[in-house]
């Protein structure tokens, strides 16, 4: 009975890291993370008839497993005229039936007074915290 419990309790610390970590989005997560990012640097860093978004590359798409509500994703841009080429990440809310860009680089760690903070540890696990 004394081994069982032991054995009991090895596999519930393996098995808890897993259930707070981030997971893979769904094609369609994906597809609207991606239409969202795009759309949201295109209007604000590329806009007007130059618009560059259409050449941005949408990586690294996580969804939050503490609320599923929110996801992060990693992005790269060309060099614009008069810019340096675009790298950042974004935190992402999934309100009423679309997702939205809640936090975009500052100053700050991203996501710091908009997400929970289990969300933040949960999407942004090794990348720096609030």
């Amino acid at each position: 009975m004394k081994k069982l419990a032991v054995l009991v309790a090895g596999l519930a610390l393996l098995v808890a890291p897993a259930a707070s970590a981030s997971r893979a989005p769904t094609a369609a997560e994906a597809k609207s993370i991606h239409d969202t990012v795009v759309g949201f640097y295109g209007y604000w860093w590329y806009y007007g008839k130059n618009s560059l978004a259409d050449k941005m590359k949408v990586f690294g798409i996580k969804v939050s497993t503490v609320d599923t509500h929110w996801a992060m994703a990693s992005l790269t841009g060309p060099k614009g005229v008069g810019r340096p080429a675009l790298m950042d990440r974004v935190l992402l809310y999934h309100g009423v039936g679309r997702w939205i860009v809640a936090d975009a680089p500052s100053s700050e760690f991203i996501g710091c007074k908009v997400a929970p903070p289990a969300v933040t540890r949960d999407l942004f696990r090794g990348l720096g915290g609030c």
